[in-house]
């Protein structure tokens, strides 16, 4: 049986994939209880084309989604990184990145 949470997070999921179209979409934070709450936290790392510069900031863009996406009661945190930062930091043990391949479940992959 699918939970509240799992609906939500595959909307969410699916809403992120037509707006942002992404490389890539690691799910972190959530527990593997088998126990589901809609106050958990997701953290959703989001892998975009493309680069950030001065006129596509990192925040911009992530307030664009934010703002795409409905008002549920589901804390979703979206972290961006261009394809060029997850190559790059990949391999850095502490960083985000390293931590989200290597702790989280890619949700979405092109």
């Amino acid at each position: 049986m699918t939970s509240l949470l799992d609906s939500l997070l595959a909307d969410t999921i699916e809403r992120l994939i037509r707006i942002a179209n992404p490389d890539r979409i690691v799910q972190l934070g959530r527990p593997v209880s088998g126990e589901s709450r809609t106050d958990e936290e997701v953290l959703l790392l989001i892998i975009v084309p493309g680069c950030f510069d001065e006129t596509r900031t990192r925040w911009d863009e992530a307030k664009r989604l934010r703002a795409a996406l409905p008002s549920y009661p589901l804390r979703c945190n979206l972290v961006l990184f261009t394809a060029e930062q997850f190559d790059r930091f990949r391999h850095y043990p502490n960083h985000l990145i390293a931590e989200a391949l290597r702790d989280g479940e890619v949700v979405f992959e092109r």
